[in-house]
């Protein structure tokens, strides 16, 4: 893919009524008009020429762009002709012969990539855009390809440069006695602000392979305070069993609630969490511990005849609930911080329920200007970083006069992987997988 060739592809649906022939490279414009019966003169670039094709007569359009305003960043020209594959045959082979390459999966954005005409972001919103099966993902994928994760990469990368430079200068004078060029205090202040940026992205992200997904609610708490109760009241069902006795659900559970216009969502009713050891409650632990991983939304479930609540540790988008509100007793205490009362015996409060886990699902899944969608490689990435600024700040107190070098390593093996995000910095083996994924011709 870093050869200097001239590439080209047909780039169009195979069997549609018009084809269109891509070429890239130094050769483009004179292996497309060798084609045709256009004059030796070519047109003015990005002007529209109408003529015929050299070997069959048949009507076609050329196209010229040049470099560096093409999209691969080279010299490009595009042929516009019937979509007949004996004609395609055809004109392959004779620019195969005249010294054009078959361009290799996804070798035109490689090249726009490595010409500096967009980031590793983009090209992988490209490759989803092909990829997309629904609306959804149209989006998501076209939120990448504008560029928003590139412009949150490039800032956060800045950030780091600027901390690591401050450290790698006070090695530079580490002989000048009194000379420092940043404090202890400001240190940790630095890179605990991008710890945050870094943890907000990957808490609040969309997670692109579960974007086609029905968005899933876990309800969490201890035994007894009505969750599967709670499930059967928001999806009008009794998919869940109800008994008084407590850790009657043993795993965790499955129903979808109806919403108007949409398929749907998926809410889980997860164990009671219960303390103790025992091969059963382990199970049961990890199945509570998976649910609320995957949730996009976690219901924190209390009950009025419980008195020993706890404030649950939410993230910013949970919901705190207290059930059994028919059990409150007069004069009863509420706890601050609840978002709904409801009571599954009267109906008090389901229908308010249904609507906040309406309005928060929408929040959190909706893509915007505000919002990400990372895949795996930026996931992995971003926690890499996030692993080792932990170790910088966690030795920033020992290392920072003595051994200053160690926290230098660690904000460059950051910056390596926020690089990598972007394409900054991007091993071959990276680029390969990304580009070897798209379709010819694009």
């Amino acid at each position: 893919m870093l050869q200097r060739d001239t590439i080209f592809a047909t780039s169009s649906t195979p069997g549609g009524w018009r084809a269109i022939l891509r070429l890239s490279g130094p050769d483009a414009w004179t292996l497309a008009l060798r084609q045709t019966a256009a004059p030796a003169t070519p047109p003015h670039p990005g002007q529209i020429h109408s003529t015929r094709l050299a070997h069959t007569g048949l009507p076609a359009t050329l196209l010229q762009m040049k470099a560096p305003r093409s999209f691969t960043g080279e010299d490009v020209a595009e042929l516009h002709l019937p979509g007949s594959p004996a004609v395609l045959k055809s004109i392959h082979q004779q620019i195969l012969a005249a010294g054009g390459r078959q361009a290799l999966p996804g070798e035109f954005s490689a090249r726009a990539f490595f010409n500096g005409r967009f980031d590793l972001t983009r090209a992988e919103g490209i490759a989803a855009t092909i990829a997309a099966e629904n609306d959804l993902q149209l989006r998501a994928a076209a939120q990448l390809r504008s560029g928003a994760l590139h412009q949150w990469t490039a800032a956060t990368a800045d950030m780091l440069a600027n901390l690591l430079a401050l450290v790698e200068a006070g090695i530079d004078f580490s002989d000048e006695e009194g000379v420092s060029f940043i404090s202890p205090a400001e240190f940790l202040r630095q890179i605990e602000a991008i710890m945050l940026r870094i943890n907000t992205l990957i808490a609040s992200a969309q997670r692109w392979e579960r974007i086609d997904a029905l968005p899933t609610v876990a309800l969490v708490g201890m035994p007894n305070v009505g969750k599967s109760s709670l499930i059967n009241a928001l999806t009008g069902t009794a998919r869940a069993i109800v008994s008084p006795v407590a850790g009657t659900t043993r795993d965790a559970l499955l129903a979808v609630m109806p919403v108007a216009g949409s398929p749907g969502i998926r809410l889980v009713d997860t164990a009671g969490w219960e303390q103790g050891g025992g091969e059963l409650a382990g199970k049961m632990k990890a199945a509570h511990d998976r649910a609320r991983d995957e949730a996009d939304l976690i219901l924190w479930v209390s009950a009025m005849d419980q008195p020993q609540w706890v404030a649950p540790p939410r993230r910013g988008n949970d919901l705190w609930v207290m059930n059994k509100a028919d059990l409150a007793q007069p004069g009863q205490k509420l706890p601050d911080g609840t978002d709904v009362f409801t009571s599954t015996r009267t109906g008090e409060g389901i229908e308010a329920l249904r609507t906040l886990i309406v309005q928060k699902i929408t929040s959190a899944t909706m893509i915007g200007a505000e919002y990400f969608t990372i895949n795996q490689r930026h996931r992995r990435l971003l926690e890499a970083a996030e692993e080792s600024l932990q170790r910088a700040r966690d030795n920033a107190g020992e290392s920072m006069g003595q051994f200053p070098e160690l926290l230098a390593t660690d904000l460059r093996q950051a910056l390596d992987s926020i690089g990598q995000i972007s394409g900054t910095i991007a091993p071959d083996e990276i680029l390969g997988r990304i580009f070897g994924a798209f379709c010819i011709g694009k």
